[in-house]
């Protein structure tokens, strides 16, 4: 079978390591064989895509750069003003837009998070003294973390950077649409890069792109590691267990950390020869999320977000749940108005012999401290039998409960 490609007369090697035909010229005419058969061998049309240049490329990372490569285009022609240097940056932002909702939540539940605090360290205090098994106080701390959670309105689930799901896909769809831009049209991208990287399509000659590329990945992880440390004020009010868990949990953090710069120096040689629009975009991105992460540090920018500042977290952080602090509250409240029956109301009726009419006058009087406002709790006053000694005694229990916790007289 003879092939219908059109034949290379001058070959040229991107910098995506993949040959391009930069002039065809039509095949000969060739006789049509005679065949025995009603219809002749197939054959593949003139504008069918160049083998060589398809080799080489996965099927699945081919689809989603040429996909990625549609829509970069298509923003082009939507915003020609902005040029093609323009187009990779806005794709960029798009790209911080699109997660932006998923990390504004999880900042969100992340500072929510700390107001369980309090919470979290009496649950490890109670936990370091239970008897049990090590699976069975690892449950009942999963149950006591989710509760303290839940009173401050977040779940553990929320506390993950989920807004990386979507981002880290688009940004390598991204870069491969732009590896396919920059072979497809080699010609338009040849003066449309800025500054000293004229030709988008070629790899920066004096490497300035790509190393501030690099230079960022290596802040950006930093700070990552830095973050992961534990703040000197956790391990003043935590136990040793917990400081060394912490401790472990930011070393993890700072090992992930000197993984990704190690993997950003190893990778600086590659990152050298790529086109400069793929560094271009490497570079809109690094400086977005540095830009990102300082900006999230201003109390007037998470103000403008409808965020916690980091005084209100702080300030969250020592007083505990909102759930908890009024629980904890109307227990107290509860306590004392108990007390006030118990040591100023049930005296005054010491000296009578208990009966109903003693139940009645104190139910009456219990009646008119809550007109008062001195206590708020319905209560009234009962007759009961001690089942050890068969005596009588007066008890002040709930309106409605058979089975309160008595106060005796």
């Amino acid at each position: 079978m003879t092939s219908r490609l059109p034949r290379c007369t001058t070959l040229t090697q991107y910098p995506s390591l993949q040959w391009r035909c930069l002039s065809t010229v039509a095949p000969p005419a060739e006789a049509k064989p005679e065949s025995s058969l009603p219809f002749g061998p197939p054959s593949l049309p003139n504008d069918a895509p160049d083998v060589v240049a398809l080799a080489g490329t996965a099927p699945g990372l081919s689809g989603l750069g040429a996909s990625a490569a549609d829509a970069m285009a298509a923003l082009h022609t939507a915003v020609p003003m902005l040029g093609w240097g323009g187009t990779i940056v806005g794709t960029a932002v798009l790209i911080r837009l699109t997660s932006a909702p998923l990390l504004w939540m999880g900042v969100m539940h992340r500072a929510r998070a700390a107001a369980a605090t309090p919470e979290l360290i009496r649950a490890q205090a109670w936990i370091r003294r239970a008897p049990g098994t090590l699976a069975e106080r690892y449950a009942s701390w999963r149950r006591l973390r989710r509760v303290a959670l839940q009173s401050a309105g977040t779940r553990q689930f929320w506390q993950y950077p989920w807004h990386l799901a979507v981002h880290i896909p688009l940004l390598i769809g991204s870069s491969l649409g732009v590896r396919v831009l920059a072979d497809t049209r080699a010609a338009e991208w040849a003066g449309a890069g800025p500054f000293w990287a004229t030709d988008l399509s070629l790899a920066d000659p004096t490497g300035v792109i790509p190393s501030a590329a690099v230079a960022l990945w290596l802040l950006n992880a930093h700070q990552v590691g830095v973050a992961a440390r534990p703040p000197r004020e956790a391990a003043k009010s935590e136990g040793k267990a917990d400081v060394l868990v912490r401790a472990l949990q930011a070393r993890t953090g700072e090992w992930l950390a000197t993984g990704a710069q190690a993997l950003a120096l190893l990778s600086f040689p590659y990152v050298l020869h790529v086109p400069s629009g793929v560094a271009l975009l490497w570079v809109a991105n690094g400086s977005l999320t540095a830009l990102q992460r300082v900006s999230l540090r201003s109390d007037a920018v998470r103000a403008l977000l409808r965020l916690p500042t980091a005084r209100d977290v702080r300030q969250a952080a020592k007083q505990g749940p909102q759930v908890m602090r009024a629980t904890a509250a109307a227990m107290k409240s509860v306590r004392e108005q108990l007390d006030y029956v118990r040591d100023d109301v049930l005296p005054r009726f010491a000296k009578r012999a208990v009966d109903d009419r003693l139940a009645a006058d104190v139910t009456r009087a219990l009646r008119r401290d809550v007109e008062r406002r001195r206590i708020n709790i319905h209560l009234v006053a009962v007759v009961r039998r001690d089942p050890d000694t068969g005596s009588k005694y007066l008890a002040v229990v709930p309106k409605g409960k058979e089975e309160p916790n008595a106060v005796k007289q």
